[in-house]
């Protein structure tokens, strides 16, 4: 799904087994630019990166995403450097844009990142993060404020030289009651 200055709404939508094998995959599932995308309980799930590719499945800039009750569960995305590309892949891309998620579960996926925030605001509630073969979330730029109320994080493999959370700089990440 491509959308730019355009609102989508998707309700009880199920996104399952699609994959590409180009390099450029970002946004395999969304692709949103100045954009307004609300899901609501959508499943997303069987999802995959081929070949060289290996980039974002959900790739939010200048935009507005809403998720609540999301299934999102089992889709990944490879890694495959080489001299052409060099890539990482995350589930989502975050950039400039205000992310909320409410309920739902976030669950055996694999990615370098499930979550990856630059010069974003997100707020979680009651959001299930488990069993991911990824970190859950990289925060990368200045004053950014992620919160996450009665959220659970378990059973989260990260690669050998990432963290489940990794906040730089000036960035905040507050967790209550999760």
């Amino acid at each position: 799904l491509y959308t730019k200055d355009s609102t989508v709404a998707l309700d009880n939508v199920i996104i399952d087994g699609n994959y590409t094998k180009t390099a450029s995959a970002s946004g395999l599932v969304i692709y949103a630019t100045k954009s307004t995308v609300k899901m609501n309980k959508c499943t997303v799930s069987n999802n995959a990166t081929k070949g060289n590719a290996a980039n974002d499945f959900i790739y939010v800039k200048d935009s507005n995403l809403t998720i609540t009750d999301i299934n999102f569960t089992n889709n990944n995305t490879l890694v495959v450097p080489n001299k052409e590309y060099d890539v990482t892949p995350r589930i989502f891309y975050v950039d400039n844009s205000p992310l909320t998620i409410n309920g739902g579960k976030i669950t055996k996926n694999g990615a370098k990142n499930i979550f990856y925030f630059a010069n974003s605001k997100a707020d979680f509630t009651g959001t299930t993060i488990t069993d991911n073969a990824s970190g859950v979330m990289s925060v990368n730029n200045l004053d950014q404020i992620i919160n996450m109320t009665e959220c659970t994080l378990d059973s989260n493999n990260v690669w050998s030289s990432d963290y489940v959370i990794d906040i730089k700089k000036k960035d905040q990440v507050v967790m209550t009651d999760c």
